[in-house]
């Protein structure tokens, strides 16, 4: 797994979008960048604004896929919520749970793991 603090402010998710698409290319998964980048933004901005602490990055390649997983500080588990037409927010998990494979959270000491996995493309 490669992995990468990042700090809880917006301008943070931009660069964890690159490290997660960077991480793929290295790996020689460039097909799976653009979904990669989509996940990460998403739980990236979920950690900035319900976690508001650090947060560390992880891309793990395993079998039949990769796995962006999000650790923050927050206890609170990632919901989806149902976002009016013209609300500016409120559907990151929406999207999350559309594009990934599987996807949910891990409660753990001082905080949560959210993650989304990908399907290795044939």
């Amino acid at each position: 797994m490669w992995s990468e603090v990042f700090l809880p402010v917006p301008e943070a998710v931009a660069p964890a979008r690159r490290f997660a698409s960077a991480t793929l290319g290295s790996w020689g998964g460039p097909d799976l960048a653009w979904e990669a980048s989509l996940l990460t933004f998403e739980l990236a901005t979920n950690a900035v604004v319900h976690g508001r602490s650090p947060f560390r990055l992880g891309v793990l390649r395993q079998s039949g896929g990769v796995r962006i997983a999000i650790e923050d500080t927050a206890s609170a588990r990632p919901e989806m919520r149902v976002a009016g037409l013209h609300d500016l927010d409120g559907r990151g998990m929406v999207v999350v749970e559309a594009l990934a494979d599987r996807c949910g959270y891990d409660a753990v000491p001082g905080g949560k793991i959210a993650w989304a996995e990908l399907p290795d493309r044939p």
